[in-house]
């Protein structure tokens, strides 16, 4: 029986289930600089310094957003706990009152 080398199993494996390994290993590269070169030129399309402007915009943003958030939650809870306070301390029941 020959020997078969790298690419006799290649062309069998190929044979066989019409599947070319090869096709998935240059597929994944060219979406992989595909992607990069898109990167690219989505990074170059502003300068540094408009870059700067731009994350210091969303980071207040961010910031802002992340407050309003905290703010809603932490009324939320203060509200929460007012009202059960208020709840056990006045009992709002109409009972025993026409036992006399």
């Amino acid at each position: 029986m020959p020997q078969q080398g790298i690419s006799g199993h290649i062309k069998s494996a190929r044979t066989q289930t019409g599947y070319n390994p090869m096709s998935k290993l240059t597929t994944g590269v060219a979406y992989s600089f595909s992607a990069g070169a898109m990167l690219q030129s989505i990074l170059s399309w502003l300068t540094p310094q408009q870059w700067s402007v731009l994350s210091l915009i969303i980071g207040i943003l961010l910031a802002v957003m992340t407050f309003c958030v905290n703010f809603y939650y932490k009324r939320k809870l203060t509200l929460a706990k007012i009202n059960s306070f208020t709840a056990s301390r006045y009992p709002t029941s109409k009972s025993s009152s026409s036992d006399h």
